[in-house]
Order: C-alpha cells, then structure tokens, then sequence
C-alpha cells in the first residue's frame, strides 16, 4: 500500500480535475499514480508501452479490474496518431493524463539536460504535449 500526501492538495486536485499531464518516473509511478487519484475520484489514463512482463501485467490486470474511479491504459505501441488522440480526447474531457518523464521509447524523443550537475535524458514529450495543448504538466 501507498500512502500519499500532497503538498498543495487542493490547488492540485483542482488543477487535475481541469485536465493535466501528471509526469512519473518509469519505476512504479503509474501504479502508484492509479492508486493515489482513485482515492479523489479523477480518471486517469496512463500513457505507457504495454510488456510481456508477468509481475507488471499482473499489476495492470489488478488496476484494471478494480471498481474505483476509471483507469485506462493508453498502449504507446498503438502507434502515435492513435496514442495522440487518446491523449488529446482525455484532456479534452478534462482527465488526468500520466506519463513517464524519464524514459522514452524512441531515441527522437529525448532530451539531454544538467540534472544535478551531470546530463541526464528525458523524455521530451510530456512536455510538448503540454504546451501545444496548453495543459499544465505537474
């Protein structure tokens, strides 16, 4: 079990339920992230490359299956015209779209900044999807 506090939570939530990017890191965040926001009632897609992994496929089925607020899966292998519209459609709706920061699928897509001091790659996607579709990334 995950136990989360959030600092400025009504600002947050308030901003969430207007339609956001919430960026995660690869390791557990979109798990975790489906928890946490169930409990405020906001739907969340997770932007997120399906794998053969049984642990990581049971925990998707576990998401899934659980009668909370909606979590659904947008599927990155879907190809990128289908992804974008999911993507677009969610915020659109005004839901919560999270997607990983610190790991790109596609080489094109990442970005080498200073992060404490050493370069560091990030995936440069959130981070255009925000501005083109004027959405806050959190």
């Amino acid at each position: 079990k995950y136990k989360f506090i959030l600092d400025y939570e009504s600002s947050i939530l308030e901003t969430c339920k207007q339609g956001c990017l919430f960026g995660l890191s690869h390791f557990g965040g979109w798990a975790a992230a489906s928890y946490a926001f169930s409990k405020y009632k906001i739907p969340i897609h997770i932007v997120m490359q399906e794998t053969l992994l049984a642990q990581i496929k049971n925990i998707e089925n576990k998401i899934r299956s659980e009668k909370t607020e909606p979590v659904h899966i947008i599927d990155i292998s879907e190809g990128g015209i289908v992804v974008s519209l999911k993507i677009a459609n969610a915020l659109n709706a005004k839901e919560l779209v999270a997607i990983m920061l610190d790991r790109s699928t596609d080489t094109k897509n990442m970005i080498s900044v200073s992060f404490f001091g050493s370069p560091a790659f990030f995936n440069k996607t959130p981070f255009q999807i925000s501005y083109i579709t004027k959405k806050p990334l959190i």
